[in-house]
């Protein structure tokens, strides 16, 4: 049985740290491609649709297929470990991405990050609750995703700035290596906690739960429900965003990788890291007067979005479009925090881990699975008609779905109050 920190202890903060750490190294690999894309495209010649697989869908159909699955064994056995060796599998397979030659060899290279990834989210999700309280853990929660963030200001620094100087395939070989090494400190010197002790939940004999009773539970709640599909359709959009971004800013108004990857570092890695942290904080706040208001903020940052990426999308000049991304993804980042709290809440301390397994699972099938790639096929389509300009317009149209999103959301705020007494945590 592992320690058990008490809960305002110094070593709790370095646990985070570590967590935020090893998030900001997933979603470095994970999105890394992102500022590499176009270079990539002209030496294999490849088309939109098909960088929207290798960017969305070859990740997504591995993450999703054994994420569940490897939550489930996080559920039943030490998750720190789980977390340490997923670390290395996946920086392994960025390193080795730099040798493809061709669309096949990047497809199952992407494939391979995304099955080692799915030893991240979900583990550490559920170590979370066990070294921070209640009135915490939508602050701790926001600062771990801000490693979301990180990660993906680093990728369009250091990728931008690697693929000028040195060519795309250096860009994989020095973003892999550094993850193999932190995959060895996480695994020595963060201690696994034990589970439900800060719930009043915990109880070493307490029967482990099926996978089949794990899933019930979560799917038998109309509230996880409409969040997951207001929260996926949102994942959908901001990473649609996100990743069609270098080609349209390179597409649109013409400019270079390391430009490019300078301003989206900021605009996405900083803006993004700001926002996370700030929904958080503002939700614990506004969740000690009413619990609904988790969901509220994240349904009013959506909406207040949606103006500022038509100003990206139509703005003719190239810093106005710039400028105008920044707010976006302040607001996009908004729900995270919220959205795990809530998630915590609304299940038993014995299925922590599927239960985030399954809305990592489907956050990333919507957003990093469809949102690419849709955006892509939609480009295509519309190519023929509106030349260059067929990605602006395929962006619009994926944009357009915040609108449902929202409206999820306020739906799930009808249920939450009986969910969470059924549960009996708050």
């Amino acid at each position: 049985m592992g320690s058990t920190p008490k809960a305002l202890s110094s070593y709790r903060w370095y646990v985070l740290f570590m967590i935020t750490l090893v998030t900001t190294f997933s979603y470095l690999d994970r999105q890394l491609i992102v500022i590499l894309q176009e270079s990539i495209k002209a030496e294999m010649g490849l088309s939109d649709t098909q960088l929207g697989l290798i960017t969305g869908l070859a990740f997504a159909l591995s993450f999703t297929a054994f994420g569940i699955p490897v939550a489930h064994l996080a559920d039943r056995y030490n998750r720190k470990n789980i977390i340490g060796v997923a670390l290395a599998v996946w920086s392994s397979i960025t390193a080795f991405t730099g040798f493809a030659n061709n669309f096949w060899q990047l497809f199952l290279a992407r494939f391979g990050v995304g099955l080692g990834e799915t030893g991240s989210a979900p583990p550490a999700l559920s170590i979370l609750p066990d070294y921070f309280p209640k009135h915490e853990r939508g602050r701790a929660f926001a600062i771990r995703s801000m490693g979301v963030y990180f990660g993906l200001l680093l990728g369009f620094l250091i990728g931008g700035f690697l693929e000028e100087s040195y060519g795309w395939r250096t860009a994989f070989w020095v973003v892999g290596l550094p993850g193999i090494i932190l995959s060895i400190v996480f695994y020595y010197t963060v201690k696994e906690p034990q589970r439900g002790i800060l719930d009043g939940q915990y109880d070493e004999n307490q029967k482990k739960a099926t996978l089949k009773e794990a899933l019930s539970a979560v799917f038998k709640k109309k509230t996880l429900l409409f969040m997951m599909l207001g929260s996926g359709l949102h994942a959908l959009v901001g990473t649609a965003f996100a990743t069609w971004m270098p080609p349209f800013f390179a597409r649109i108004h013409g400019m270079g990788t390391a430009e490019i990857g300078l301003w989206l570092a900021f605009a996405i890695g900083v803006c993004g890291a700001f926002g996370t942290f700030l929904g958080g904080y503002i939700s614990d706040q506004l969740g000690k007067k009413d619990i609904r208001w988790y969901l509220w903020l994240s349904a009013i940052s959506f909406a207040l979005s949606f103006p500022f990426a038509i100003g990206v999308l139509f703005s003719e000049h190239k810093y106005t479009a710039l400028f105008s991304y920044l707010m976006p993804n302040i607001l996009y980042a908004f729900y995270i925090g919220p959205a795990y709290t809530i998630l915590q809440d609304l299940v038993e301390v014995r299925i922590r881990a599927t239960a985030n397994a399954v809305f990592v699972t489907f956050i990333s099938l919507c957003g990093v699975g469809t949102g690419p790639f849709l955006t892509g096929v939609i480009s295509d389509w519309l190519a023929p008609t509106y030349g260059v300009d067929s990605l602006r317009w395929a962006l619009l149209a994926i944009g357009s779905l915040e609108w449902v999103a929202i409206l999820c959301l306020l739906v799930a705020t009808k249920s939450l109050k009986n969910d969470i007494e059924e549960v009996g945590i708050r």
